[in-house]
């Protein structure tokens, strides 16, 4: 695991995370997994393979309910029906009814042990993804893993033969090069993508890929039980293929920005900071702080204050969310802790002109906002146009409305998520 955590350490551009929590989030990622492999090693020796692995292939279950119960991860009908497939296919793959009856002991519990730490494990990896970025993360394994060796070389039976020739740590080597390949891609599909969707996938298609290359390249006929298997295995990951899921992080978003202002009313001390600046020093700082604070990132596009159309063409809305995102990629600041807002939308840019044509213009910019995906709508038509009295009295709030409505018919013709306006 060396070489993949010192590549992807300098390819991230990141310093590596050292405050107490990170250390402590990484190294329980890495010992939990390590120790669970250490753990299933001596399991196969004093128990049944064939019951021992189909109890293991269950961990997932134990990742979606901490997932749901403590990150509140949801998703839509087609992934709860691929998640309970992936979940049916995975004792399939490894259960054979042909090996007689056995007792349950130590290795029962040592299947359910290692079924634990690999459930929380994949939990974990999530929960960290939130304030550490997956070089940091993926560094901790490695060490955590490099901390388990002289347990692994103190369960090694040296009295028996050992294999030093070529395929004999030659092999072991790649083997290994390959799991920590897979390791870090691990840690960034759990960084962007749901746990309850992630940890059912892979070990689904883990199995899955193996069943395939040995009916391919060994000529290797699966039992009807390994066949149900890959069956369902291929249904699920089809149906979590399929399921929708841009829309939720921003749902998410929405609902915990009204529980701020709900517990605000309530005379709570909360709120949440606003960053209103389109300059990538300032957005890529305020990301950074917001990663170690473990807080979101709150940016709120200004209204657009130059009448130049080729101006407006160059920071239009999908434009800046590009932006934005851009710049949360190459800080691996997850685009699900970023809420964009429009702030102060309305006539503002088109002020010198007559009131219709400026409410005009400023009613297809709200639309674009819309569109774009933006989520939190602030509607502001107080000021006045050429013509108006200055200030606008109550009329600014039928504008408003107007707004509001353009911009709510565009929001359902794309049957997008719920906006908040104000």
């Amino acid at each position: 695991m060396i070489p993949p955590a010192v590549f992807v350490l300098r390819r991230s551009g990141e310093a590596l995370k050292r405050d107490r929590r990170s250390v402590m989030l990484g190294l329980a990622i890495g010992l939990l997994g390590a120790g669970g492999q250490l753990i299933l090693f001596y399991a196969v020796r004093v128990g049944p393979p064939y019951l021992i692995f189909p109890i293991i292939s269950l961990s997932p279950a134990l990742t979606i309910a901490l997932s749901m119960a403590l990150l509140g991860e949801r998703t839509g009908k087609m992934g709860a029906l691929g998640i309970a497939l992936a979940l049916l296919s995975l004792p399939l793959f490894d259960y054979r009814s042909d090996e007689g009856t056995t007792g349950y002991g130590l290795w029962f519990f040592l299947a359910l042990g290692i079924l634990a730490a690999w459930g929380v494990q994949a939990y974990v990896i999530k929960l960290a993804n939130q304030t550490m970025d997956a070089a940091s993360i993926f560094f901790y394994m490695m060490l955590s893993g490099l901390l388990l060796v002289p347990v692994a070389l103190a369960m090694t039976d040296f009295s028996q033969p050992i294999n030093y020739g070529l395929d004999g740590p030659g092999l072991a080597a790649a083997i290994q090069i390959l799991n920590a390949i897979g390791a870090l891609t691990l840690v960034f599909a759990f960084r962007y993508g749901k746990a309850i969707i992630v940890a059912p996938l892979i070990n689904a298609g883990a199995p899955l890929l193996t069943a395939v290359l040995s009916m391919l390249l060994l000529g290797v006929v699966p039992g009807p039980m390994k066949l149900a298997g890959i069956a369902l295995s291929l249904l699920a990951a089809l149906l979590l293929a399929l399921q929708p899921e841009s829309a939720a992080p921003e749902d998410a978003a929405v609902k915990a920005l009204l529980d701020i202002v709900a517990r605000h009313k309530r005379g709570e001390a909360t709120g949440i900071w606003s960053l209103c600046s389109a300059h990538p020093a300032v957005i890529a700082s305020a990301m950074k702080e917001a990663r170690r604070r473990r807080r979101r990132c709150s940016s709120r596009r200004p209204r657009t204050r130059s009448t130049s159309s080729a101006a407006t063409r160059a920071c239009a809305p999908p434009t800046f969310v590009r932006f934005l995102r851009s710049i949360a990629a190459r800080l691996d600041f997850p685009a699900a802790r970023v809420w964009i807002g429009g702030d102060h939308l309305g006539p503002n840019a088109w002020r010198g002109e007559p009131a219709e044509a400026a409410m005009a213009k400023a009613a297809d910019l709200v639309r674009d906002y819309v569109a774009a995906g933006i989520r939190k709508i602030h509607l502001d038509c107080s000021m006045a146009c050429q013509g108006d009295p200055d200030p606008v009295p109550e009329e600014s709030s039928p504008r408003a409305r107007r707004h509001s409505a353009c911009a709510r018919k565009r929001a359902g013709a794309m049957r997008a998520a719920r906006r908040r306006f104000t």
